[in-house]
């Protein structure tokens, strides 16, 4: 049984291997590892416990959806997609003063895949023909 003796085990080890300098994740991981061997008493079911929790943590959609924007976004830089609707953009409000920085606001949204666009919004006039 698991008892008090037991949990302050488990709080001293995650005490010293954060104090050690190991990262949070991977002290509370080897916590909750010797905490269900110190229930259990079997190491079969820890690792058949760690399996599943891996297995269910790359089934996540995350996993599949954020590659596939990446490539989607990929797929319009080398197209010529994105520098075409900038381009239009600009075209479409040259009477306008400040037409770059209103163009970049507006084709900011349209392209949310692109990595430029993903990290910093102003970045696609840095990342994109900029037109004279």
């Amino acid at each position: 049984m698991f008892g008090l003796g037991d949990m302050w085990i488990l709080a001293g080890v995650v005490l010293v291997l954060v104090l050690a300098g190991i990262h949070v994740a991977v002290a509370l991981g080897v916590t909750a590892v010797l905490g269900i061997v110190l229930m259990t008493h079997d190491f079969g079911i820890v690792t058949i416990f760690i399996g599943n929790t891996a297995y269910e943590a790359l089934r996540d959609y995350v996993f599949a959806v954020l590659p596939l924007f990446m490539l989607m976004g990929e797929f319009l830089r080398k197209c010529g997609a994105a520098a075409d609707l900038y381009a239009l953009c600009n075209r479409m409000m040259r009477f306008i003063p400040g037409r770059l920085a209103i163009a970049t606001v507006f084709v900011t949204p349209c392209l949310p895949s692109s990595p430029a666009v993903r990290l910093q919004p102003p970045q696609p006039s840095r990342r994109l023909p900029i037109p004279p």
